[in-house]
């Protein structure tokens, strides 16, 4: 993950990977973004190296290249949604939550990927502020893997929410204290879909 950050750090602008400040904005000046690139290699290499169902891989990774796609051009929120809830039940298809289960099936279904989509995007908001969404994301995914293991969810996910949080922990250094580089949404809803798919999976392996 700081490979990624790194090289976006150095390249990332001339590839229009640019946050430009504005009135709202904590920073002062233009700032390459996509960073969190490096965290999308490293899920997709410890989701295949961890044994995680394909589809949640696949969901993942592409709910994050259409988040790099956004980062360097606007995508209108009515198609970004949509692909996103789409990946979301591919996602959820795959790991076959208890959650969408039962007589309430058609309740369940539809508030479940609403908990998936709107935590990506939730997260996303933590984005561009130094540090906010690196260190949640090491203590986020840290205390996940943690929990993983004291209910005794499977070993895979386990160990798949402390290589997120390894990932979160190499991307710092490039984030804080002053900014050489911010997450992107290729990083941040990448972090908030995962995270949402594995609390609905540790649900199922309870």
């Amino acid at each position: 993950s700081s490979s990624g950050a790194f090289l976006v750090a150095q390249f990332g602008t001339r590839f229009g990977l640019a946050d430009r400040p504005n009135e709202r904005s904590s920073h002062k000046v233009v700032t390459p973004k996509g960073g969190g690139i490096g965290i999308l290699v490293a899920m997709v290499l410890a989701g295949i190296g961890m044994g995680l169902e394909w589809g949640l891989v696949v969901a993942a990774t592409g709910v994050s290249v259409l988040s790099l796609v956004g980062d360097k051009a606007e995508i209108p929120p009515k198609v970004r949604l949509s692909l996103q809830f789409l990946f979301a039940g591919l996602a959820l298809w795959s790991i076959q939550s208890p959650l969408l289960s039962g007589g309430l099936i058609l309740f369940h279904v539809p508030v479940v990927l609403v908990f998936v989509v709107g935590t990506a995007n939730f997260y996303n908001f933590m984005d561009g502020i130094n540090g906010i969404a690196g260190i949640t994301g090491v203590v986020g995914f840290g205390l996940l893997g943690l929990f993983g293991h004291l209910i005794g969810a499977g070993e895979g996910v386990v160990l798949f929410s402390l290589c997120l949080s390894v990932a979160c922990l190499g991307f710092l250094p490039l984030n804080v204290p002053r900014a050489r580089v911010f997450m992107g949404d290729v990083g941040s809803v990448l972090l908030g879909f995962v995270f949402a798919l594995l609390i609905l999976k540790m649900a199922k392996d309870l």
